[in-house]
Protein backbone atom coordinates (compact mmCIF):
# COMPACT_ATOMS: atom_id res chain seq x y z
CA UNK A 1 0.00 0.00 0.00
CA UNK A 2 1.04 3.37 -0.52
CA UNK A 3 2.49 5.79 1.82
CA UNK A 4 -0.42 8.15 1.07
CA UNK A 5 -3.23 5.92 2.26
CA UNK A 6 -1.64 6.35 5.56
CA UNK A 7 -1.06 10.33 5.07
CA UNK A 8 -3.09 12.04 3.15
CA UNK A 9 -1.12 14.80 1.23
CA UNK A 10 -1.94 18.23 1.85
CA UNK A 11 -2.39 20.28 -1.64
CA UNK A 12 -0.02 21.17 -3.38
CA UNK A 13 2.65 18.34 -2.02
CA UNK A 14 2.46 16.00 -4.92
CA UNK A 15 4.43 13.48 -3.70
CA UNK A 16 6.95 15.41 -2.01
CA UNK A 17 8.26 12.90 0.91
CA UNK A 18 8.38 16.20 3.29
CA UNK A 19 4.62 17.12 2.67
CA UNK A 20 1.76 18.32 5.06
CA UNK A 21 -0.68 16.15 6.46
CA UNK A 22 -4.33 17.32 6.15
CA UNK A 23 -5.60 18.33 9.89
CA UNK A 24 -7.92 16.06 10.79
CA UNK A 25 -10.50 16.60 13.83
CA UNK A 26 -9.61 14.18 16.68
CA UNK A 27 -12.06 11.84 17.95
CA UNK A 28 -13.34 12.14 21.35
CA UNK A 29 -14.93 8.71 22.52
CA UNK A 30 -17.42 9.17 24.84
CA UNK A 31 -17.31 8.05 28.73
CA UNK A 32 -19.73 6.64 30.94
CA UNK A 33 -21.19 10.08 32.61
CA UNK A 34 -24.28 7.78 34.50
CA UNK A 35 -24.14 4.32 34.99
CA UNK A 36 -27.14 1.92 33.03
CA UNK A 37 -28.21 -1.64 31.90
CA UNK A 38 -24.92 -1.56 29.33
CA UNK A 39 -22.29 0.74 30.81
CA UNK A 40 -22.54 -0.11 34.48
CA UNK A 41 -18.52 1.19 35.19
CA UNK A 42 -18.55 5.04 35.45
CA UNK A 43 -15.56 6.49 33.09
CA UNK A 44 -15.41 3.25 31.21
CA UNK A 45 -15.97 3.82 27.32
CA UNK A 46 -19.59 4.32 26.85
CA UNK A 47 -21.05 1.47 24.75
CA UNK A 48 -24.51 2.15 22.75
CA UNK A 49 -27.25 -1.45 23.29
CA UNK A 50 -26.01 -2.99 20.11
CA UNK A 51 -22.33 -2.90 22.22
CA UNK A 52 -20.48 -0.28 19.72
CA UNK A 53 -18.40 2.84 21.25
CA UNK A 54 -20.03 5.98 20.73
CA UNK A 55 -18.57 9.21 19.54
CA UNK A 56 -19.45 12.11 21.35
CA UNK A 57 -21.41 14.25 18.87
CA UNK A 58 -23.84 16.09 20.79
CA UNK A 59 -22.42 19.69 22.39
CA UNK A 60 -23.68 19.15 26.03
CA UNK A 61 -22.62 15.40 26.11
CA UNK A 62 -18.95 16.45 25.01
CA UNK A 63 -19.14 19.19 27.36
CA UNK A 64 -20.33 17.04 30.57
CA UNK A 65 -17.58 14.61 29.51
CA UNK A 66 -14.84 17.48 29.59
CA UNK A 67 -16.46 18.94 32.79
CA UNK A 68 -16.05 15.23 34.59
CA UNK A 69 -12.33 15.53 33.40
CA UNK A 70 -11.13 18.48 34.31
CA UNK A 71 -13.01 17.87 38.07
CA UNK A 72 -10.93 14.61 38.70
CA UNK A 73 -7.66 16.24 37.41
CA UNK A 74 -6.16 17.71 40.88
CA UNK A 75 -3.01 20.46 40.44
CA UNK A 76 0.24 18.86 40.46
CA UNK A 77 -1.70 15.59 39.40
CA UNK A 78 0.96 15.45 36.01
CA UNK A 79 4.16 15.62 36.19
CA UNK A 80 5.11 17.41 32.99
CA UNK A 81 2.83 20.22 34.22
CA UNK A 82 2.42 20.66 38.09
CA UNK A 83 0.72 24.04 37.54
CA UNK A 84 -2.26 21.55 35.43
CA UNK A 85 -5.23 20.70 37.49
CA UNK A 86 -7.85 22.00 40.11
CA UNK A 87 -6.02 23.29 43.60
CA UNK A 88 -8.19 20.76 45.96
CA UNK A 89 -5.38 20.31 48.53
CA UNK A 90 -3.87 23.99 48.05
CA UNK A 91 -7.27 26.02 48.15
CA UNK A 92 -10.42 24.02 48.79
CA UNK A 93 -10.06 21.06 50.97
CA UNK A 94 -8.24 23.71 54.02
CA UNK A 95 -9.92 24.45 57.10
CA UNK A 96 -12.57 26.96 56.88
CA UNK A 97 -12.10 27.34 53.21
CA UNK A 98 -13.36 30.53 51.37
CA UNK A 99 -16.64 30.72 49.85
CA UNK A 100 -15.65 33.12 47.27
CA UNK A 101 -12.30 31.33 46.18
CA UNK A 102 -14.39 28.22 45.74
CA UNK A 103 -16.50 29.62 43.70
CA UNK A 104 -14.17 31.43 42.00
CA UNK A 105 -12.35 28.09 41.21
CA UNK A 106 -15.02 26.06 40.10
CA UNK A 107 -16.54 28.90 37.98
CA UNK A 108 -13.23 29.46 36.41
CA UNK A 109 -13.00 25.56 35.59
CA UNK A 110 -16.13 25.37 34.33
CA UNK A 111 -15.94 29.04 32.72
CA UNK A 112 -12.90 27.69 30.59
CA UNK A 113 -14.17 24.41 29.78
CA UNK A 114 -14.19 24.18 25.58
CA UNK A 115 -17.86 24.22 24.44
CA UNK A 116 -18.62 26.78 27.36
CA UNK A 117 -20.08 30.34 26.76
CA UNK A 118 -21.21 31.27 30.66
CA UNK A 119 -21.90 29.61 33.84
CA UNK A 120 -25.78 30.78 34.68
CA UNK A 121 -25.55 28.88 38.12
CA UNK A 122 -23.34 26.87 40.47
CA UNK A 123 -24.02 25.77 44.04
CA UNK A 124 -21.88 23.18 46.17
CA UNK A 125 -22.43 21.66 49.15
CA UNK A 126 -20.88 18.67 51.35
CA UNK A 127 -22.69 15.91 52.99
CA UNK A 128 -22.24 13.58 55.99
CA UNK A 129 -19.69 11.42 54.33
CA UNK A 130 -17.50 14.26 53.04
CA UNK A 131 -18.63 14.21 49.75
CA UNK A 132 -18.85 17.80 47.40
CA UNK A 133 -21.42 18.04 45.25
CA UNK A 134 -21.20 20.71 42.61
CA UNK A 135 -24.77 21.42 40.39
CA UNK A 136 -24.15 23.89 37.93
CA UNK A 137 -26.35 25.57 34.36
CA UNK A 138 -24.18 26.69 32.13
CA UNK A 139 -24.66 28.00 28.48
CA UNK A 140 -22.93 26.63 25.78
CA UNK A 141 -21.79 28.01 22.20
CA UNK A 142 -24.54 26.15 20.54
CA UNK A 143 -26.91 28.71 23.10
CA UNK A 144 -28.20 25.61 24.10
CA UNK A 145 -27.96 24.96 28.00
CA UNK A 146 -26.39 22.33 30.02
CA UNK A 147 -27.56 21.07 33.78
CA UNK A 148 -25.18 18.95 35.74
CA UNK A 149 -28.15 17.09 37.40
CA UNK A 150 -28.95 15.19 33.15
CA UNK A 151 -25.75 13.82 33.85
CA UNK A 152 -25.32 12.13 37.25
CA UNK A 153 -23.62 13.90 40.23
CA UNK A 154 -20.36 16.08 39.30
CA UNK A 155 -18.85 15.25 42.77
CA UNK A 156 -15.68 15.09 44.81
CA UNK A 157 -14.63 12.72 48.01
CA UNK A 158 -13.46 15.08 50.69
CA UNK A 159 -10.72 13.40 52.62
CA UNK A 160 -9.02 16.76 53.99
CA UNK A 161 -10.39 19.24 56.73
CA UNK A 162 -13.42 20.74 55.15
CA UNK A 163 -16.24 20.54 57.44
CA UNK A 164 -19.56 19.52 56.76
CA UNK A 165 -22.19 21.64 55.70
CA UNK A 166 -23.79 23.23 52.80
CA UNK A 167 -22.50 26.41 50.81
CA UNK A 168 -24.56 28.07 48.06
CA UNK A 169 -23.46 29.83 45.44
CA UNK A 170 -25.78 31.64 42.56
Amino acid sequence: MSESAFYPLGPGAGGDPFFTPTPRKPLELAVVLKVDGNNPDEGDLYLTPEGHEWLVEPLDRAVAQRLKVRFSFWLGEWFLDLNAGTPYVQRILVKGPSDTVIRSIFGQVIRSTEGVSDLLSLTYGIDAQRTMRLKFKAKLADLSTIDSQQYGPFQIAVNGPLSAGSQSTG
